[in-house]
């Protein structure tokens, strides 16, 4: 194998971790307001890149812990923080960036960075 090709297995290798991808729908209720929806979309396999804990953030003057993931997933066009939200381990993760991991290859990998409270 060449460089690349052990680099790119030893990457695989670290997607050990299974995500659920939920896609947000929109819909109105009976008085016209509007209410998000989120169904499962798909599994991926992400590693677990980074893992911030125990911050706080204030939400309507009241302190709320917040859990800060970062996942490494193999890359997935449309993703975004505005259609999509993450499901691991029985939590739900809200998506706030999506950028493409560009360690050396175009279009191969992303990283997803998300908050839960």
């Amino acid at each position: 194998f060449s460089m690349v090709m052990k680099r790119e297995i030893t990457k695989i290798g670290n997607l050990d971790r299974v995500i659920t991808l939920q896609k947000r729908t929109t819909t109105q209720n009976a008085f016209g307001e509007k209410v998000d929806t989120f169904s499962d979309d798909q599994n991926m396999r992400a590693e677990l890149v980074e893992f911030e804990g125990g911050g706080e953030d204030y939400e309507a003057k009241q302190e709320t812990a917040v859990t800060e993931l970062v996942f490494r997933v193999r890359y997935k066009e449309k993703l975004n923080e505005e259609d999509y939200r993450i499901k691991h381990n029985g939590k739900t993760f809200n998506i706030k960036r999506v950028m493409e991991d560009l360690d050396g290859y175009r279009r191969q990998y992303m990283k997803i960075i998300c908050d839960a409270r």
